[in-house]
This record gives structure tokens, sequence and C-alpha cells, in this order.
């Protein structure tokens, strides 16, 4: 078998996990605190139009011990971008956003837009056509809001229940110990300048180690939801004729209970989180118009555990502005002449000019 293909699909499975693990440890650490910031990150989260950015970046350190050839193959995954950045407007249905993501040492821009319920797009600078996408897969269950990363899961049921679970006993941690500290302050954005109050969270070693375990025990509890989660990702976001990973590959990338228990074990066993820290700004209105979130997490290689990755860093900053104002959309003209859906669009050729 391929080295570079085993080597995508046993990182795939790994990352997946990993901004998993991330996504649970960043939802349940943001939401519970001092009732100020627990009311702020609620109105936040019931914004209906306006304007926002999210920028994520994860950089990774290869183990020494890495065969040449691996680290040829790993070298351009030492460092992965995403940054999405637009305007949006629930009650409306209309969306626009530029997204950039940098993968393999190689980057790419995309526009996503959405003109309306039903319709929605995706720009990518090499063809020519417009992707029209399947408005259904990408709404979340019981929520009129639809952005360009909900859905690829499956139902996030799953991930609420893991993080609701975490959740509880991350409150009563940083409540016991009060460790999220406010302070008055003013920044700058999009907006002007901002008086803010500033919130910060920053764990001990124990604490970390507290609710890494609490982590790794919801998991293992739900192996079963997440497998069917996995693998429903695995066909809806990687099995397309123009997808990463061909047809063949997208079976091969399927994952029982079985197998997502001993990679959680594994993993949530040899790896320690080093740092966290979360930064958030909440302004007068009540809003958290920013928010940045660091993790970093090592990890120990063993007889049964060879991990891709030394250590790994993951920073998340989110911003608001523009809150709850008219927002203006200039959309492009689109149409049948200038758009395919998925089924018909043609990856390999309807190259841009």
């Amino acid at each position: 078998m391929n080295l570079k293909t085993t080597l995508h699909r046993k990182y795939t499975k790994g990352l997946i996990l990993f901004l998993l693990f991330s996504w649970i440890l960043t939802g349940c650490l943001g939401k519970e605190d001092y009732k100020a910031y627990k009311d702020a990150a609620v109105k936040t989260d019931a914004i209906q139009k306006g304007a926002q950015s999210v920028k994520v970046a994860v950089n990774q350190t290869l183990f020494e011990e890495a065969e040449p050839q691996n680290v040829t193959t790993l070298k351009g995954l030492e460092t992965l971008k995403f940054d999405l950045s637009g305007q949006f407007d629930y009650e409306k249905n209309l969306a626009l956003y530029d997204i950039y993501y940098y993968y393999n040492d190689l980057g790419n821009d995309i526009k996503y837009i959405q003109k309306s319920e039903t319709e929605q797009y995706i720009k990518i600078p090499m063809f020519k056509d417009y992707l029209k996408l399947n408005a259904q897969s990408f709404a979340s269950e019981g929520s009129n809001e639809t952005t360009p990363v909900k859905g690829e899961f499956g139902s996030a049921d799953i991930f609420k229940t893991i993080i609701d679970e975490i959740g509880i006993e991350w409150n009563t941690m940083i409540q016991k110990e009060n460790i999220f500290v406010g302070e008055k302050t003013t920044i700058k954005n999009e907006d002007g300048d901002v008086k803010a109050t500033k919130f910060t969270i920053k764990p001990t070693t124990e604490q970390l180690e507290l609710i890494s375990d609490r982590i790794k025990t919801s998991l293992l509890a739900h192996t079963d939801e997440l497998a069917n989660a996995f693998n429903q990702f695995s066909r809806n976001g990687m099995s397309t004729n123009g997808g990463a990973i061909a047809n063949n590959d997208s079976k091969k990338m399927k994952m029982d209970a079985e197998e997502i228990h001993a990679l959680i074990e594994n993993l949530m066993s040899n790896m320690t989180i080093t740092h966290y820290e979360e930064v958030a700004y909440v302004d007068l209105d009540g809003y958290i118009i920013e928010e940045t979130t660091t993790i970093g997490i090592d990890y120990t290689q063993t007889d049964q555990f060879t991990p891709l990755f030394k250590a790994q860093e993951i920073v998340i900053n989110s911003k608001f502005w523009g809150i709850e104002k008219t927002q203006k959309f200039d959309f492009p003209e689109i149409d049948e002449s200038n758009s395919k859906s998925m089924d018909a669009f043609d990856f390999s050729g309807d190259l841009a000019e």
C-alpha cells in the first residue's frame, strides 16, 4: 500500500478526533462561569445578523525519530490554517463568506454564498462554475441557522451530549477554584474603539488533568455514536467525485466502535494538555466581540502507540462586529448557466480561464 495514502488515512482519523477533542474542550470551557460571562455567551449565540471572522491555526511538531520517508510526507502537515470572514443574516437566510484553508503546503480560497434558504453555493477560483450545495445537508436540525461548516458530522446531538456532560464537571471546578477573572479594558475592532470586560481562563496543571480524564470517560461512553458520526463524515465529506479520497479509500476510512474505542484509549492515555488559555472580551451590550483560545498538547510514543506528531498547538480566534445591524450583501450573479449541483459538477474540467 502507498505510504502517503496510509499516512493520510491514519492522520485523518487522528486529526478528526483531535479536532473533536478541541471542540469539546472549547465548547465546555467557554460557556460556564461568572454570570456576566455566561449571559454573554448565551446572548452571542443568539445573534441573528452581523459580521464575523474565525481563524484557526494548528502547529504540529514532528518526532525527531521519524523515518526520513515519513518526514517528507508529513512535513506539509506541520501547519494547518483555516480562516473564515464574512456577513450573515439568519432571519433572511443570507450569508457571504470568504474562506481560506492551508493544508499540506497548499492554500486555497473559497467563497461561500447563501442567497436564500434553498440557494447555497461555493465558488472555487480554479473552476468557472459555482458549486450548488444541498442545503439540507448543511442545516442544523431544529434550527433555521445555516453556515458553511454545519452538518458535516451528521447529527450534532452526540457532540452536544458530550459537551454537556463535561461542562457540568468543568463548571463546578472553575467555580470552586475561582480561576475566572474579569477586568475593564478597551479593544479596537471594525466598529472602532470598544469598551469591554476582559475575561481570562487559565487552568492549573491539576485541573487540566482532571478535565482530560473526564473527556476520555465521556468519549469512551459514546463510541457507537462517534463511530456513526465518523463514518457519516467519511461518506458525506470525503467521497464525492472531486473529494480528497476516492470511493475505495472512503470505505477503508470506516471505523467501528471497537476501533474508535482503541483510538480514544491510545490517544488520551498518551497525551498531556500542557497549557490552556482562553481570553474573551464582552462589550457593554453584553456580546462576546472577540475570543481567543490556545491549547497545547504533547504526545508520548510507546510500543502500543505511535503518534504522528510530538506536540500540537491549536489557536482559535473569533470576532463579531456590526452586531444586529443591517448587512449589505454584494452577491454575484448566479443562475443555471453558471452553477451546477455536486453530482453534475466536473471537478476534472470546467477550469476558469
